[in-house]
C-alpha cells in the first residue's frame, strides 16, 4: 500500500534539519560508485562455498535453487531467544533506522510512522550500517575521513537507542581480517546476543562472515563467501537464525536468503521480485513479525516495503521524502 512522505508528525517538524544532515559525505551501503556493466547472463540463485578459512569444503555443499528451501524455513517460531520486552509494547516494538546523516529513527510496522529518537554527536563519520541487540544497545559502522571503499577502514559506534547517545568504540581496530566495510546483525541465545558480520561493499574487497565480540571487540573470521556477494546486509529472522539481503556483481536485483552463521555459505535465498538498487543508493533490512522490511533509498529519499514470508509477495508501505537510511536492527523485543 502506498502511503504519504511525511506519516509521523515528528518528521514533518524535522525535515529539514534530516535534508541538512543527509548533505554529509557520501556513505552508507552506497552503491554510486559500482561498475554495473550489465546483469550478467544468469544470477546465481545459490552458492558453492570454498574450503579454508572456517568454510566448507567443495563436496560438502551443492548449489541450491533457493525458491525451493526458504519457503518451507521461514515459519519455525523464534525461540531461542528469552523475552526482554513485549512487541505489543510500543517503545518496544518495531524498527531502529540510522541515516546517512547520523539521526536514529524508529520505524512502526503497525502505524507505518517513522519517529524521530536523535542525532549521532559522538562522531562526524558518515553512517555505513547498524545492528540492535536485545537490550537496546546499537552498534553502528561509521566512515571516517573521505568517501574511498578500501581507506580508511570502517570504525565502530555504541549507540543508545532510547535516546541517540554514543560512543566511539576505541577497542575496535578496523579492517581486522580485511573486513572493512559490512553489514552486521545481532544472533542471540539464553547465553546472550553476538554480532555477526558480513563484508558487503564489493566483490574485489576480502569477502566473508565473522563474529565480533562486543567485550573486547576481536573479530573472528568464520568463512569466506565463494562466489562473493557484492553488496551484503544482515538481519536476525525467523527462527533466531541469520538472512541477508544481497546482490551479485552487474546486477540491480537483490536477493534474501538465509546464512550458515557457522561458516557464511548460503543455504538457501530467492530473488526480491520488484526491488532494485538506485544508483547512487543504499539499502538495509530488518526482520519483524513474519515479514522482512527493506529500506530501499537514493539521495532524496527511502522507500520502505515489506515482504511477507507466508506468500512471498512484495508490499511498498511509503516513501519518505529527505531521508537516506543505511542501516536498520530490531527493537529489542520478542514476537
Amino acid at each position: 500500500m502506498a502511503g504519504s512522505a511525511c506519516r509521523s508528525s515528528v518528521l514533518a517538524s524535522c525535515l529539514t534539519s534530516l535534508l541538512a544532515l543527509c548533505a554529509c559525505s557520501r556513505s552508507g551501503l552506497l552503491v554510486d560508485t559500482y561498475a554495473s556493466g550489465g546483469a550478467p547472463a544468469e544470477i546465481p540463485r545459490g552458492v558453492q562455498p570454498s574450503a579454508g578459512a572456517g568454510g566448507r569444503g567443495g563436496d560438502d555443499h551443492s548449489p541450491v535453487d533457493a525458491s525451493t528451501e526458504l519457503d518451507a524455513r521461514v515459519d519455525e517460531p523464534d525461540d531461542s531467544v528469552p523475552p526482554l520486552e513485549s512487541c505489543d509494547d510500543e517503545l518496544g516494538r518495531g524498527i531502529f533506522v540510522l541515516t546517512k546523516g547520523r539521526t536514529l529513527l524508529r520505524f512502526d510496522p503497525i502505524t507505518e510512522a517513522l519517529d524521530l529518537v536523535g542525532n549521532l554527536s559522538c562522531t562526524e563519520a558518515s553512517p555505513f550500517s547498524m545492528a540492535v541487540d536485545r537490550t537496546g544497545v546499537a552498534f553502528a559502522l561509521v566512515r571516517p575521513g573521505t568517501f574511498d571503499l578500501l581507506e580508511p577502514p570502517g570504525e565502530l559506534v555504541r549507540v543508545e537507542t532510547a535516546d541517540a547517545r554514543c560512543e566511539v568504540v576505541d577497542a575496535y581496530e578496523p579492517g581486522q581480517e580485511g573486513l572493512t566495510y559490512f553489514g552486521m546483525a545481532f544472533l542471540g541465545d539464553d547465553r546472550g546476543d553476538t554480532l555477526y558480520v558480513a563484508s558487503g561493499v564489493s566483490a574485489s574487497l576480502e569477502p566473508g562472515l565473522a563474529m565480533v565480540d562486543t567485550t573486547s571487540f576481536e573479530l573472528t573470521l568464520l568463512g569466506r563467501q565463494d562466489p562473493p556477494f557484492n553488496r551484503v546486509e544482515l538481519t536476525r529472522g525467523p527462527g533466531g537464525r541469520l538472512f541477508a539481503l544481497y546482490s551479485f556483481e552487474g546486477s540491480e536485483s537483490v536477493f534474501i536468503g538465509e546464512l550458515d552463521s557457522t561458516d557464511g555459505h548460503l543455504i538457501a535465498g530467492e530473488l526480491v521480485p520488484g526491488i532494485q538498487i538506485p544508483l547512487p543508493g543504499s539499502y538495509a533490512f530488518a526482520y519483524w513479525q513474519g515479514a522482512f522490511y527493506l529500506f530501499i533509498a537514493d539521495p532524496s529519499s527511502t522507500t520502505i516495503s515489506r515482504v511477507r514470508q507466508s506468500d512471498w509477495v512484495v508490499e511498498t508501505i511509503s516513501t519518505f521524502a529527505g531521508v537516506q537510511v543505511v542501516g536498520a536492527g530490531r527493537a529489542p523485543c520478542r514476537e
